[in-house]
């Protein structure tokens, strides 16, 4: 309730009436007006109070409207200023002229071109990536793709008449409330002082037939003059299209990068595969914990007062379950169904996946970071996780998998248990992943040699795309799947896949937090992506010294700004870490009176050698076992009664699901689209045949 009557008066300034200054010395007068001021913040404090978390969630909302359209006008004018300004061989205006008011942009006649963005954000404050029908309906958060196209139109880089249709947007990966993107990327139309491609614009829309029809084609002596009035336009260099929009958007949102692109480049269906990272501890240390003896051991065991989300992690069990995840296999109990999308495949292939430590400085150099063997320390750790298509959920499922393999609560082998959906199944994704790993990989994706049509492998990503770091017995190396296909024979796991058990639906569980788990990458060829900061909009094998230098500039002036949150956010971090330098240790549950000078300025907590005999050790491992569910993000689940996977409850069948949503949400869907259909035909005829735009879902 606090941090919500905070942000309304970060937002709402104007609710405390500023008190001017009153150039007023005498010390009484001073007091009695820091006295009003104290007062009446109280009074706006006492205001909302009593108000309902709904209600204050509503007002901020409704007071963040009334100041949107206000920042919206001034960026617009900042930011044509800055174009100006930043235009070459633009004159200096003179200090204190009033600033002519900004004149609205007829995109038809402007030039355009196609890029692709490349972006990042936290996740943390957005209700998800993709904007949604009347922004912020259901939730009181914005989205992601909501607020870059505001700043888009604000910039008048695109035509907010048109919509994101209209744009041409496209999206490579969708990413869920609260998940964050390192390298998101999208593509859209946006005007252009260098080029015009109106042509293939327009090419583009009659093709794929969009909802909502950007402009008409005309034709003959009309068409030349508006491509004559677009072409005498132009100008030599191109708009600074990451500069203008990180000026617009919030810090939590970065463009890193931009590129020019093919007229019907998708960021979606050109992407070649997708990088996930999700972040975790390592755990608690044993110095978090009293002294092992039967009698704590006992009590800080099942049930006892450990803080659930607490628990030291085997990173190595966890590493053996994950590397099982590599090749083809059927995902279904590794993921949530969304039985809105019909989806009757759920095979997915995992190109790459490891878990290592994370670089606590900046690294220069893709060196792998060794595990300092000492348990000790707690570390933070990473799950890669990269392949060309994800389902619903699954990275966070397969996390959660990970964890109770971690807790030890599962054992390495659930994870193949899970994907064993039938009988053998597990052996036949070994003998598959085995033909094809053989056979050789295809030149791409619609190769057509006799060899590749034999293979029937659908490997289209540069072999050394998710090649593993420590194959390097080809020049290329090779994909780490193959590199475990090739090195392993199926037959070295028959007794081990025999005694697999089927799970054909999937057991209940609790997948992991969302807030740790980052779209790092989305990968795409190099003849379709060149990514650039600055203006420059050739291929970058041609680009000029100068022009190097002034991309060099812009990158570091981006890399600078980010550079900026992150210093704030380490800060807050470090202070968390002293307070728990600050705090009593375990060893002792004291703190001293005093200090010494050295002693404060390097803190640390207490500890005191333990000898344990082996019945002590024993109980502290199972202590470590079935201490709590971890979830990720500091978050679990208390685990006194833990239930193994394979004795819990399991979920309908993905056939049963899709069949009860066409019954029910389809239907009324489908009705529902129809009647729009009709009705807009029917407008469409009393209109004598006027284009309109086309009905929506």
């Amino acid at each position: 309730m606090a941090h919500l009557l905070t942000r309304i008066q970060v937002i709402r300034p104007r609710l405390v009436p500023a008190v001017r200054s009153l150039h007023l010395t005498a010390p009484l007068f001073r007091t009695d007006t820091a006295l009003r001021i104290w007062q009446r913040k109280m009074e706006v404090k006492d205001r909302y109070r009593s108000w309902t978390k709904d209600s204050l969630i509503s007002r901020i909302a409704e007071l963040e409207a009334q100041t949107k359209s206000e920042r919206a006008a001034q960026a617009g004018i900042d930011t044509a200023a800055f174009v100006e300004r930043t235009s070459p061989g633009s004159k200096k205006k003179g200090l204190g002229k009033k600033e002519k008011k900004s004149k609205e942009v007829d995109f038809t006649s402007a030039g355009c071109r196609k890029i692709a963005l490349r972006f990042s954000y936290d996740g943390a404050g957005y209700a998800g990536l993709a904007a949604q029908n009347g922004e912020g309906a259901g939730s009181s958060l914005p989205t992601v793709e909501g607020v870059l196209w505001e700043a888009l139109c604000t910039a008048r880089l695109v035509d907010a008449k048109a919509g994101m249709d209209g744009a041409g947007f496209s999206r490579c990966g969708r990413t869920d409330r609260g998940v964050s993107a390192a390298g998101q990327v999208v593509a859209l139309w946006v005007r252009s002082r260098k080029l015009n491609q109106w042509e293939q614009r327009l090419t583009h829309q009659e093709q794929f037939s969009l909802s909502t029809p950007l402009a008409s084609r005309p034709s003959g002596e009309e068409w030349r003059e508006l491509e004559d009035k677009r072409n005498s336009k132009l100008e030599e260099h191109e708009l600074p299209y990451v500069q203008i929009l990180n000026r617009i958007l919030p810090a939590t949102i970065r463009i890193q990068a931009w590129s020019p692109v093919r007229s019907d480049f998708s960021s979606r269906f050109d992407c070649v595969y997708r990088h996930y990272k999700y972040f975790f501890p390592s755990g608690p240390p044993n110095i978090f914990y009293p002294p092992t003896t039967t009698s704590t051991a006992t009590n800080l065991g099942i049930g006892g007062g450990q803080d659930a989300g607490a628990t030291r992690l085997d990173i190595d069990l966890m590493r053996d379950a994950a590397s099982r995840l590599l090749g083809e296999h059927d995902f279904r109990n590794l993921c949530k169904i969304d039985a809105s999308k019909q989806i009757t495949n759920f095979r997915r292939r995992i190109d790459g996946v490891s878990i290592d430590r994370v670089s606590s400085h900046w690294p220069s150099n893709h060196d792998v970071v060794p595990d300092d063997g000492d348990g000790e320390k707690e570390n933070m750790y990473v799950l890669n996780l990269r392949g060309t298509a994800f389902l619903y959920h699954q990275v966070r499922n397969i996390m959660a998998i990970l964890f109770l393999v971690g807790a030890r609560l599962e054992s390495p082998s659930i994870v193949e248990e899970l994907m064993n959906v039938s009988t053998g199944r597990i052996a036949a994704d070994r003998v598959q992943m085995r033909l094809a790993a053989e056979t050789g990989t295809r030149a791409t994706a619609n190769s057509t040699s006799p060899s590749d049509r034999e293979a029937g492998l659908k490997w289209w990503l540069p072999v050394n795309a998710t090649s593993s770091s420590d194959c390097n017995s080809t020049p290329t190396g090779l994909p780490m799947w193959m590199h475990t296909a090739l090195s392993t024979h199926p037959s070295d796991f028959a007794r081990s896949d025999a005694e697999l058990e089927i799970y054909a639906t999937k057991p209940n569980y609790e997948m992991a937090a969302d807030r740790p788990l980052v779209l790092w990458e989305c990968g795409f060829l190099p003849s379709d992506i060149e990514w650039r900061v600055g203006a420059y909009d050739g291929p970058l094998s041609s680009i000029s010294p100068p022009e190097q230098q002034d991309n060099n500039v812009s990158a570091s002036n981006s890399l600078l700004r980010v550079h900026k949150t992150w210093t704030q956010m380490a800060i807050s971090t470090e202070l968390s870490r002293h307070f728990v330098l600050a705090s009593p240790s375990a060893k002792t549950g004291t703190l001293a009176s005093r200090t010494d000078f050295a002693d404060a300025a390097y803190p640390c907590l207490q500890s005191t050698k333990e000898q344990r005999s082996s019945e002590e050790e024993e109980t502290r491992k199972e202590r470590l076992k079935s201490g709590v569910i971890p979830l990720g993000n500091g978050t679990g689940r208390g685990a006194m009664n833990y239930v193994p996977l394979g004795q819990r409850p399991r979920e309908e069948t993905y056939e049963v699901k899709n069949r009860r949503w066409a019954e029910n949400t389809g239907k009324r869907r489908a009705d529902r689209k129809a009647e729009q259909q009709q009705q807009h035909e029917k407008e469409h005829t009393v209109n004598g045949g006027g284009s309109g735009p086309g009905a929506e879902e």
